[in-house]
């Protein structure tokens, strides 16, 4: 009898408590390997806070002899730790896969993560041929698996025919209960209805080098959405899809059948999320998106409610239903060219904007901090160009500080443009040709600012506070962080001493800026 377990280390924050990943994998292996009767497969779930040493000894006590980790830029540093507690204590036979993993970062890093194998794209097939191989059930290690040998680093790359075309043969977690019912205590789960994506941008590796965006049946899906909508009463549901909206057509198939369950009286989830770009919707997307709320006229961040915490999607989007996701990630040509994306179309995107307010339609726009050729005035007036599609909205913005992800593109982006980054995990960004480190600060800190008054109840006054004062937005931001800077009670804040990102200004920065203090200096603009 062979045992594999799949350890999967998913973000602290994360209410789900698990990793789709390791399921998917979970249940392919047991779905379609030889012998299966001689196979038990395993997954257990940590946080990536969780003590390596206590998860070492899990595993150690767990006499595995595979032991699997799904690699991502949050929590491959932790997996770097566990590998060396584990591999001078056991036998096992350590892999590695995920985005993460690609052979350029396997050749800089192997001997910070010392694995047998590492499985490169997506893994289902080539990992039950690995797990075959180790049983002895194949003489080969398979095509897509790399591997050291004599010094040299052994890999072919798997033929294309190989890809899974049709991917109702990937078991469903959710149908065949191949995850554990224990993990729905938390109400949220994630459902991917299709792979690939037709955008080639080099900062990410959603594509996962397929040729084509290939989709599960519909017949399915609606499965899946009902097992876990109905039966499962997940509170939280993301559509893990690249973009939903890759046909257009089958995109409302789906939300009439969530329609459709609305009307037979099934309670849908709270929250439901997907990403879709702005130039590729109708006004029928909108009206039929618009169906699946649960009261009209929606505005909660004018809410009299100033509560110094973060302030979460559960609160600010109570009622929409449908967190529609767009990624603009810079308004500056050049960035996005050098990225591989097309310039965003002023015209399109007020009409799309013009329709989620029409059909009161919430959004979660994001852009990128620190691309190419963006400099700190072109981010400043990108934001100028955003905000005021977002007064009297609900809309979030979201910003991330770009990270480059090990095998994609943007690594030879960075080298040809002067990106400089860090090598480890999270790999943010530091400073670019454009955008000097001490800028790249100065404007995390502003969007710090920005996050704290915009995605909050306060929302009302920074707009009010504009207008009385002729100030553009950016400028109006760099005046409160400039009073911020000089507030003595506000010394000791993380905003006023250091380098921030992501992490900080969607929680911190709610305690480390009163709203009390923050309305009082609005205040002395609208007198």
């Amino acid at each position: 009898m062979m045992k594999v377990l799949f350890v999967n280390l998913y973000p602290s924050d994360s209410e789900r408590g698990y990793l789709l990943s390791s399921y998917v994998l979970k249940g392919y292996l047991e779905a379609y390997s030889v012998q299966p009767e001689d196979l038990d497969v395993e997954v257990s779930n940590y946080s990536t806070d969780g003590d390596a040493s206590l998860i070492a000894r899990d595993i150690i006590q767990s006499r595995a002899d595979v032991v699997g980790f799904s690699c991502y830029v949050w929590n491959v540093e932790k997996i770097g730790a566990l590998l060396k507690h584990l591999k001078p204590r056991t036998d096992a036979c350590y892999v590695l896969g995920g985005p993460e993993i690609s052979l350029d970062w396997i050749g800089r890093r192997s001997r910070q993560f010392p694995a047998d194998y590492y499985v490169i794209g997506p893994g289902e097939r080539i990992l039950l041929q690995l797990v075959d191989y180790l049983r002895e059930l194949r003489s080969e290690v398979p095509a897509g698996a790399a591997f050291w040998s004599g010094g040299a680093l052994q890999y072919t790359e798997p033929p294309l025919e190989d890809q899974i075309a049709e991917l109702d043969e990937i078991p469903s977690i959710y149908l065949n209960d191949v995850i554990e019912n224990d993990l729905y205590e938390g109400q949220e789960a994630y459902l991917e209805t299709q792979r690939g994506c037709r955008y080639r941008c080099k900062y990410c590796v959603y594509h996962k080098n397929l040729d084509k965006v290939y989709s599960f049946s519909l017949d399915r899906v609606f499965r899946e959405l009902r097992h876990l909508i109905e039966e499962k009463q997940v509170l939280s549901l993301r559509i893990f899809d690249s973009i939903f909206t890759n046909d257009l057509e089958r995109a409302k198939a789906i939300i009439r059948y969530l329609i459709q369950l609305k009307e037979q009286g099934v309670q849908l989830p709270y929250l439901l999320y997907w990403e879709l770009m702005y130039n590729g919707v109708d006004e029928e997307f909108f009206q039929l998106t618009a169906e699946l709320k649960y009261r009209q006229n929606i505005l909660n961040t004018y809410k009299p409610h100033f509560a110094d915490v973060a302030q979460h999607y559960s609160s600010l989007l109570e009622d929409y239903t449908v967190i529609n996701c767009i990624g603009l990630q810079s308004l500056n040509k050049e960035s996005l060219r050098a990225v591989h994306r097309l310039g965003v179309n002023p015209r399109k995107l007020d009409q799309f904007m013009s329709h989620a307010r029409q059909y009161n339609v919430v959004l979660k726009v994001d852009l990128i901090l620190g691309l190419p050729f963006e400099t700190y005035a072109s981010y400043l007036e990108g934001l100028n160009t955003i905000l005021p599609y977002f007064e009297e909205t609900d809309h979030i913005l979201n910003i991330h500080r770009l990270q480059i992800l090990p095998g994609s593109e943007m690594e030879e982006v960075c080298r040809r443009y002067e990106v400089e980054y860090s090598q480890t995990a999270p790999h943010y960004v530091h400073q670019t040709r454009e955008f000097s480190g001490e800028q790249l600060i100065r404007a995390s800190a502003l969007t710090a600012v920005l996050f704290r008054v915009l995605n909050s109840t306060l929302r009302p006054y920074l707009y009010r506070a504009v207008k009385a004062s002729g100030l553009s937005y950016t400028h109006l931001i760099e005046q409160l962080y400039a009073e911020i800077l000089q507030a003595e009670e506000l010394s000791a804040t993380l905003i006023a001493g250091g380098e921030v990102n992501d992490m900080y200004w969607n929680e911190q920065v709610f305690q480390d800026l009163p709203s009390g203090w923050l309305i009082s200096r609005f205040e002395n603009y609208v007198k």
